[in-house]
């Protein structure tokens, strides 16, 4: 489930590259930007997340992730 969740993640971003560009009126080569922000963020919080899992558990951290990874996806379908 956690492993779908992320490739799903970073695999809308690609998808939704298009209409970013289109909305904010930004060249192609502009709204790959945001996929690069993304990664970033992704690479550093990669081992924020691990050494948050050794100090709370490892469930814990995975569970509240999903959760938020959830609540950002309800969030950005009903916006």
């Amino acid at each position: 489930l956690a492993a779908f969740g992320v490739a799903i993640a970073q695999t809308i971003v690609l998808a939704a590259l298009a209409v970013y560009a289109r909305e904010l009126d930004v060249a192609a080569t502009g709204a790959t930007w945001l996929l690069t922000a993304f990664m970033l963020a992704s690479a550093v919080a990669t081992p924020v997340a691990g050494r948050l899992g050794d100090l709370i558990g490892h469930r814990r951290l995975l569970v509240t992730g999903l959760a938020l990874l959830l609540a950002g996806s309800v969030v950005a379908a009903v916006s």
